[in-house]
């Protein structure tokens, strides 16, 4: 076998352990397909870690995952029978027609599980491609350990283990900054607009996003002081002049489409804006809560991020500028949400902001692994970013209460009917009941919108087969109240409604618990 010879100056060379690993095997498998595997090695390795990450959280479907499930299925169901379908009016983060749709194809295939993953699916490919975008611009090492700050971070993990859009919308950014920054050619700019258009409508909220992802790679193929190998020169987009044609084609592609996505009806039109600056919530969080959870969430990728933010806008301009978008673009969703106060999502939305912190982190780390101690440094802070990404990513999966407990009582005596669950459960019971069609779920909203006499006219009537109720506070004092309108209504008709079963919710406390009335008489 012969040596392994010198790179050229300014070409991308292998690290020492690809070396090292290569020579470890037989000679008769050394081959370039055996440098290839070893190269990708490291990337391997991230995309089975997050993939245990995010398989070992457990819990009953989410709201978010329960409405996404029931309004596709109720989507088909009216695209077979023409039927029309209950789809919630601006409950649902995106369009009917697409997650929702998808979703319910799944679900039917292979269940909850097989939903979550295929989000699991497409947050390991927004790791990739994230990868790709930052090697084409950065040394190959950055694009590696950028995937690793993305992937070990909590809300990234916990994205990863649920079912819901924000996966597929995070594959769906990623995707077009790889295509605007580590491809060439009209066809790939044709793509990234068509993605930062679609995105936005798969969810809404990305709207706001798209034109930060637009700047980040229009920055990353415009800057001419980054060290750039001949791979890199292959890959990726031509500086200068070919930088801004190509960011027009894809920002005018983007702009094209999402104007006639509008015109059709499914266009994200103001949710983008409304979903996070709009109306205050019902009950604010205190924005020394949604701080901690921050710190507690990203808090070190923060400080990474910061590191690598400096160092590069000491490069010149460009890069200042590169540095600037990708803080704008982690900033933007946690910014909106400490102005309004509004606690929802709060952890998952800052999977986006790890988009884009993530690059800035591999400078970071980078930059840490040339030192004295080579990647000593960086082997100590992984870790560490791994016991943040479990501790928090299961505490915030374990934070919604389990309703698969109830729908065992509930099956056990099926009656048909209409049943009232409190909030957001009844998604998750209609979930889990589709397939018994007489049982009708209603949530509390509803009834609560109609006063007080309402609710204690329908618990006279005897209006549900069943009412479940939680015992822990909804966080909004108005709903708080009208739910002690309902126990104080079952009080007074004690000889109505009996108490049947007193479920633990959780783990979080013992006093969460789901409270289970039936008619009396049955």
């Amino acid at each position: 076998m012969t040596a392994t010879t010198a790179a050229p100056t300014g070409a991308y060379r292998a690290p020492h352990w690809h070396d090292a690993l290569l020579l470890s095997l037989p000679d008769r498998l050394v081959s370039p397909r055996a440098r290839r595997w070893i190269a990708g090695l490291p990337m391997t390795l991230l995309a089975v870690v997050l993939a245990g990450l995010a398989l070992r959280l457990r819990n009953g479907a989410s709201a978010d995952e329960a409405l996404a499930v029931n309004t596709g299925r109720e989507q088909i169901a009216q695209w077979v029978t023409q039927a029309p379908a209950g789809i919630p009016d601006g409950a649902l983060p995106g369009a009917p027609f697409l997650y929702p749709v998808l979703a319910a194809a799944l679900d039917s295939v292979g269940g909850l599980f097989l939903v979550r993953a295929f989000g699991l699916a497409s947050v390991i490919t927004a790791m990739v491609l994230l990868c790709g975008a930052v090697a084409a611009r950065f040394p190959h090492r950055t694009g590696v350990l950028a995937a690793a700050a993305f992937a070990l971070s909590a809300p990234v993990v916990f994205a990863a283990g649920l079912g819901t859009a924000d996966a597929v919308a995070l594959a769906g950014l990623a995707a077009a900054l790889w295509a605007i920054v580590a491809r060439r050619g009209a066809v790939s700019a044709l793509g990234a607009g068509a993605l930062l258009a679609l995105v936005p409508v798969l969810e809404y909220s990305t709207a706001l996003l798209a034109p930060l992802v637009l700047a980040a790679g229009a920055a990353m193929i415009g800057g001419g002081t980054a060290r750039r190998t001949g791979a890199h020169r292959r890959a990726g987009a031509p500086g200068g002049t070919g930088a801004l044609r190509r960011t027009a084609v894809v920002g005018g592609t983007a702009v094209l489409l999402a104007g006639a996505l509008h015109l059709l009806g499914a266009g994200p039109a103001a949710r983008g804006w409304t979903d996070l600056f709009g109306n205050a919530p019902l009950s604010p969080h205190p924005w020394s809560g949604l701080v901690g959870w921050l710190v507690l969430d990203i808090g070190i990728l923060v400080a990474l991020a910061g590191a690598g933010a400096v160092g590069l806008a000491r490069a010149g301009r460009p890069n200042a500028l590169l540095a600037a978008v990708l803080i704008a673009g982690s900033a933007l969703f946690p910014a909106a949400q400490l102005w309004t106060g509004s606690a929802v999502a709060f952890d998952r939305n800052l999977a986006y902001s790890v988009l884009f912190l993530a690059p800035l982190a591999g400078l970071a780390l980078t930059r840490m692994s040339r030192g004295t101690w080579r990647l000593g440094p960086v082997l100590l802070l992984l870790p560490v970013l791994v016991l943040f990404g479990v501790s928090r990513s299961g505490a915030v999966y374990a934070a919604w209460p389990d309703v698969r407990p109830v729908v065992a009582e509930i099956l056990d005596d099926p009656a048909p009917g209409a049943y009232l669950a409190s909030g957001t459960a009844a998604e998750a019971l209609e979930f889990y009941t589709n397939d018994r069609p007489a049982v009708q779920w209603a949530d509390t909203y509803g009834l609560y919108a109609r006063g007080e006499d309402a609710v204690r006219v329908a618990v006279e009537d005897l209006h549900y087969e069943a009412i479940v109720l939680h015992s822990a506070s909804t966080g909004s004092p108005a709903e708080d109240a009208m739910e002690g309108v309902v126990l104080q209504a079952l009080h007074d008709n004690y000889t109505d409604y009996e108490l049947v079963a007193t479920i633990p919710a959780s783990g979080v406390a013992d006093a969460d618990m789901w409270l289970v009335y039936r008619p009396a008489s049955r």
